[in-house]
């Protein structure tokens, strides 16, 4: 009996807000472009694109006539457009008004641009959770595409997956279609008569059988190798050729084509999940090995996709666990969500401005980490910060008529259980640990939109391990292999650079040295801390009057000198002035002993500027030529009075100012990830150590005063 099959073939474009301009152009010349120049030469392949809003907005500005071109293919039948949250936000971790509000407005300039209604939805990353089906519905979505593990991880067998599902809740239906990960590997990968040879399979006398595609648009040119191997050897057209040849039996539709003539297979209610291979990027990295070993002992054995539908892994949320610095800019970015939500149904007003710019907050990208180098790329998360920033600001002056002011809030920010302290004027945001190191987490300079402490720390990565046993003349991958198979070449320089941090890089972090430190040492982790105060517990006051705030933070702590250990109690006080960009920072220690004790303290900051290399960016100590002044050097500074970080791109000068000399460390902090095209090595923060050599008296004390400047420049 003669055998057919449906196939829709669709493709997602993306680049994230804050992404490099030449990033998004080699994107558009390598990929996008050629993709569509191919696909108007065979106007009777039909496909279904997706472009993010950032993407949309890019090309819109560059290429615009690359959109009219788009819209010519879709009024003639051969693309069907999708759409999604405006700015890529992974949707489950955004409040449901924003999800609506995301999806309408995109929705909305999508219909405006391209004079066609989107019925569909690409879900971001394909993270899926059951909740979703209410609020994409009430946004006007009637289906979605996910992964098959999705459908598999219900018991559902392979054969049962060549159709349409539906799912519901609270009485909200959305339709489901699985993604074949199969052919996400085979396309554009290996030959396209593997393709037409798997769809083969899949056929059968009835004509019902469905199979999809929907994957990145950057695997057709972007990805390692794939240029030469989707244009160059001209992998796209042979496909679309053989796609016609077989036409007889291959229907290559849409997926509201085949909805309008095919009834669904039936319900079905899916687990959260995502992608197999995020279920391993989002594990520690010590449980990211041990999956990765089993997932390579099943697929030695052969019975990988017996056993896969049953291996869980994590799921995306995992990564707010994973990594503090992406909890932090999630729970920025709910904070501004309810300030504006709150703010409009007060004022029974629509903050479109504030909306737009919380939106764009909440792109995906720069919350977390896997084959792409997302949460560890600092220009990815900065932009995260400066759109959530901006979206505050704009809405404080409408709050405050530009007045100068100063808040303060005690709230569990983090949602750890611990309350944290935010004092909040016109120009500064401070956020404060008192249960995890009385550290100061979040600086925010509201004049130009900035986080000086977006930093994030060195911890171990599942993928290190490949670093670590790698050995010259070991295979790299092909230029035709999966991105997600590549054996990336490895610089033996790198292994030295994985050194893992015992906190974060924050600022206010109290250390204790041992008498053997020295600057290499403290840089590199190999050096005893001496004291238990780095992540201890303080004990937390604030008191606020006539425009100022005092936020005193104090613990009484072990610490272990000359051999014997001894009891002492560290205070910190940070006093910040309404109207003024200076903080004061008082430290007060006092020997809890009846014996003297020998000290070698300091307070630890971390700055966040983006980038070493960049000679606008340098180190400066007024009045000195100091050599070694960019931000990838290291230094050892005697007899400091003010050290400064100066940023010409941002137009800021950061201060240290100190009432008598101290002994001042700086260096950077560097962190080795992975990415499409390798192993990187990425300047995330600048350390400046200030730190005093202290004689303890019994029961004496030791007091310091010294100055945290921001200024405008």
């Amino acid at each position: 009996m003669f055998k057919k099959i449906n196939f829709i073939f669709g493709v997602h474009c993306h680049q994230p807000v804050g992404n490099f301009d030449h990033v998004f152009e080699e994107a558009y010349q390598k990929s996008y472009l050629p993709f569509l120049g191919v696909l108007e030469q065979f106007p009777q392949i039909r496909v279904v694109l997706h472009y993010s809003g950032s993407l949309l907005e890019w090309i819109e500005d560059r290429h615009p006539d690359f959109l009219n071109r788009v819209k010519e293919i879709i009024h003639r039948g051969q693309a069907e457009l999708l759409t999604g949250g405006f700015y890529e936000p992974i949707l489950p971790i955004i409040p449901d008004e924003d999800k609506i509000g995301q999806i309408t407005s995109y929705t909305e300039l999508l219909t405006k641009r391209f004079a066609c209604h989107p019925q569909g939805l690409w879900l971001t990353e394909r993270v899926w959770e059951p909740h979703l089906a209410k609020p994409l519905a009430q946004a006007g979505v009637r289906y979605i595409a996910v992964d098959d593990y999705h459908f598999k991880s219900t018991g559902m067998g392979e054969g049962e997956l060549g159709r349409y599902f539906m799912t519901d809740e609270l009485g909200k239906t959305l339709a489901i279609f699985p993604i074949s990960e199969r052919l996400r590997y085979l396309i554009p990968f290996e030959k396209p008569g593997d393709t037409i040879e798997y769809l083969r399979s899949w056929a059968d006398p009835s004509g019902e059988r469905l199979l999809v595609l929907a994957d990145d648009g950057e695997k057709f040119g972007l990805w390692p190798g794939t240029y030469d191997w989707v244009y160059g050897q001209k992998w796209l057209e042979s496909f679309f050729r053989d796609l016609g040849e077989n036409a007889d039996w291959i229907s290559v539709t849409t997926f509201s084509d085949f909805m309008e003539k095919h009834p669904p297979a039936g319900r079905v209610y899916l687990p959260t999940a995502s992608y197999f291979e995020m279920s391993q990027w989002t594990l520690p990295a010590q449980s990211g090995e041990k999956f990765e070993a089993l997932v390579e002992d099943l697929k030695e054995k052969g019975r990988i996709e017996e056993y896969k539908p049953y291996l869980k892994g994590g799921f995306w949320r995992n990564f707010l666990a994973k990594y503090p610095e992406s909890n932090n800019m999630h729970k920025r970015m709910l904070r501004v969500s309810g300030m504006i939500h709150h703010y409009e149904k007060e004022k029974g007003v629509l903050l479109r401005e504030e909306r737009r710019e919380l939106y764009r907050g909440q792109t995906n990208c720069g919350y977390w980490h896997g084959v792409f180098g997302g949460l560890y790329l600092p220009h990815l998360r900065d932009a995260v910060y400066r759109h959530l920033l901006k979206a505050e600001r704009l809405l404080e002056a409408r709050i405050h008529s530009g007045k100068d002011w100063i808040e303060v809030e005690r709230t569990d920010f983090d949602r750890d259980g611990s309350d944290e302290i935010i004092v909040n004027t016109k120009s500064l945001s401070l956020f404060f640990s008192p249960g995890d190191g009385g550290h100061l987490f979040e600086l925010d300079y509201k004049p130009t939109d900035f986080n000086l402490i977006n930093t994030l720390a060195r911890r171990p990565e599942s993928y290190h391990r490949g670093i670590r046993e790698y050995h010259p003349g070991q295979q790299e991958g092909e230029r035709e292999t999966s991105i997600h198979d590549l054996t990336r070449p490895v610089d033996e320089d790198l292994k030295r650079f994985l050194v893992y941090d015992r906190a974060r890089r924050v600022s206010l972090i109290d250390h204790f040295l041992g008498p053997t430190t020295d600057l290499d040492g403290f840089r590199l982790e190999r050096y005893r801390e001496a004291g238990d105060f780095i992540k201890g517990r303080y004990q937390a006051a604030v008191r606020e009057s006539r425009g100022r705030v005092r936020v005193q933070m104090s613990r009484e702590g072990r610490v272990v000198a000359d051999g014997r250990e001894g009891k002492l109690s560290v205070t910190k006080t940070i006093q910040i002035l309404t109207g003024r960009d200076v903080i004061t920072i008082d430290y007060a220690l006092r020997n809890l002993a009846a014996e003297g004790v020998k000290l070698w303290f300091g307070s630890e900051f971390n700055f966040s500027m983006l980038g070493s290399k960049n000679k606008g960016v340098r180190y400066v100590i007024p009045g000195e030529d100091l050599k070694a002044n960019g931000l990838g050097d290291k230094g050892e500074l005697v007899g400091v009075r003010t050290f400064q970080i100066v940023d010409d791109r941002q137009g800021i000068e950061i201060s240290l100012d100190f009432l008598a000399p101290v002994t001042l460390w700086y260096f950077p902090i560097e962190t080795i990830s992975q990415s499409e095209s390798g192993y990187d090595k990425l300047y995330q923060s600048s350390v400046v150590f200030p730190n005093w050599k202290i004689d303890l008296k019994p029961k004496g004390a030791w007091k310091v005063r010294f100055f945290l400047r921001i200024d405008s420049i």
